[in-house]
């Protein structure tokens, strides 16, 4: 099978068109699916696409026989390959490009082009594969960037009248507004439709990740400094986490287990999904893993529009608003009826500091869910905290307490995940890992467990 790189965005359908013409044909129904890689009616010819600046690396390391790019995004690469063929069919010149026959004396892994054997003593090679290695970076688009903000504006300004108008242009699905959040019938029925063996892998996959977060919780604790001097830490969930499940070929039901398990474990009261149209349709699998985990907030919008909703909310997708103020700009004496109603207050505005002067202390705490620092008694003023008592002063400003924590020991750790599985243990999980591997269309990642269990 010949596997053809082709750059995504307007010259794909030309290019499309210009192959259907040869006779190369792919399927509507593939077409549409927005999977990554697709094949031709034939069979004898897979269709990769990709953003344009990948077509050429695409085709130099052999993951592509050839590709269909422009010749500016060719030539600026420099990649490895042969010149180009114009094909004439877009104002952006097209090019056809193949992999270069290798240089003589160059050595590569046994059984696969991909990988560049570099031996001891080459050290010039290894050096320059080291650099090239580290000098990979992912560039903002100042064009993309412009066009994000945008909707994001216009989504704050126009909530769900925009979240519509988005989703007809970008996913081609006219909703109204009372069809952006996903009913409970509607995700049942495409869970149902999930394969018998994912779905018992992915309950034993959402056991294990529990299982594991469970031992990353931490408690809060309070230590005696001496001479009547109590110093502490709380540790309290937010209140709502928003989780983003992207549609199409990175429709995984993994990630959504591995980021709404973590926010369970948390103690997040509310956790709101919001995922493209189509994706709990085309993708079963996913449905499934959010039945099993209990989340019922789910809304069908994509996008950065999605993010933008979940950040400052709209009629449909609801957010509790955040008052920004500062004691520098809008100082004040508030009095309230009752100490309920001053908790209320504290919690709208979540400050970076927070002096609390009552008798029964314990009490206040539990009721205060938003605050960078608490500061307890007629002997603990700000500058305690800002100068001698231990904790850290590098407090969350402008309301960010909501959400955020002061400065501490976990802003620089890393966390790294130790796994060591016994020949025992994999011939009896490897089916499940094989089933949830091929769920998702990674064959590779099943392959390799079965190799391991067959050999």
């Amino acid at each position: 099978m010949l596997t053809m790189a082709i750059a995504k965005g307007r010259m794909q359908a030309k290019a499309l068109a210009l192959l259907a013409r040869a006779g190369v044909r792919a399927s509507v129904e593939a077409l549409a699916s927005r999977r990554l890689a697709v094949e031709d009616e034939s069979g004898r010819f897979r269709f990769v696409f990709v953003k344009p600046s990948d077509v050429p690396v695409y085709v130099e390391h052999g993951i592509a026989d050839c590709g269909v790019v422009g010749r500016d995004v060719l030539l600026e690469t420099g990649a490895d390959v042969l010149q180009p063929l114009d094909l004439k069919i877009s104002r952006c010149r097209i090019a056809v490009a193949a992999r270069e026959a290798e240089p003589r004396g160059r050595r590569r892994g046994r059984g696969s082009s991909l990988i560049e054997l570099i031996e001891r003593g080459e050290d010039e090679r290894r050096r320059a594969k080291l650099a090239r290695i580290k000098g990979r970076s992912v560039s903002l688009d100042e064009e993309l960037m412009r066009a994000v903000a945008e909707i994001i504006e216009e989504v704050r300004a126009r909530g769900d009248a925009a979240l519509l108008d988005y989703t007809a242009r970008f996913d081609g699905v006219r909703l109204k507004a009372a069809e952006l959040r996903i009913g409970a019938a509607a995700l049942r029925e495409s869970a149902a439709r999930v394969d018998a063996s994912v779905l018992e892998a992915l309950r034993a996959s959402i056991r294990n990740v529990r299982a594991f977060h469970e031992r990353e919780r931490v408690e809060g604790w309070e230590m005696e400094a001496g001479r009547g001097v109590r110093l502490g830490q709380r540790v309290t969930p937010v209140e709502s986490a928003g989780l983003y499940v992207p549609g199409g070929t990175a429709s995984y039901p993994s990630s959504v287990v591995m980021n709404v398990v973590p926010a369970q474990v948390a103690g997040v009261g509310r956790i709101v999904v919001v995922t493209p149209p189509r994706t709990l349709a085309e993708t079963p699998a996913v449905a499934a893993a959010l039945v099993e985990l209990g989340v019922e907030e789910i809304y069908t919008v994509g996008g950065a529009q999605a993010v933008a909703a979940l950040a400052y909310g709209t009629e449909t997708i609801p957010r509790e608003k955040i008052v920004r103020r500062s004691l520098a700009d809008y100082g004040a004496i508030i009095v309230v009826g009752d100490i309920e109603e001053a908790y209320a207050i504290v919690n709208e505005l979540a400050p970076e500091h927070l002096e609390i002067v009552v008798r029964d202390e314990e009490a206040a705490a539990s009721r205060v869910l938003h605050a960078g620092a608490i500061f307890f008694g007629a002997y603990a003023p700000e500058a305690v905290g800002d100068y001698f008592a231990g904790p850290n002063h590098v407090l969350p400003t402008g309301g960010a307490a909501r959400f955020s924590s002061a400065l501490g020991v976990s802003d620089f750790q890393r966390r790294m995940s130790i796994i060591r599985y016994t020949r025992d243990e994999l011939n009896e999980s490897g089916r499940m890992i094989v089933a949830l591997a091929r769920a998702e269309g990674l064959d590779a990642h099943a392959r390799s467990a079965l190799i391991r269990m067959e050999g």
